[in-house]
């Protein structure tokens, strides 16, 4: 693999090439909407960390626990905000 030979800089990249313009685009979007929902629950700048940080551990991830060869998009860092963020959110109780 390319991050064995050095290229370590292939584990953040990774989550902001796309396959597609649509693939990026449907990317983009639900960041919008976790952007617009998380917003009450936490800071911008937190939502961006937790985003870098599920990039980050979906590449790791991916990296040492798969045989994937290649990995683009950012739908699990995205999934990962997401849980996190329902997470804080509070519960209803009845």
């Amino acid at each position: 693999m390319a991050i064995d030979s050095g290229e370590i800089w292939r584990l953040a990249s990774a989550n902001f090439a796309h396959l597609s313009w649509p693939h990026l685009t449907g990317n983009l979007l639900l960041f919008t909407a976790a952007v617009a929902l998380l917003r009450a629950v936490a800071t911008p700048l937190e939502i961006i960390g937790v985003f870098l940080l599920c990039a980050l551990g979906c590449t790791l991830g991916l990296y040492f626990g798969s045989a994937l060869d290649w990995y683009v998009g950012a739908s699990g860092a995205l999934c990962g905000l997401l849980a996190w963020g329902a997470m804080r959110l509070p519960v209803a109780t009845g």
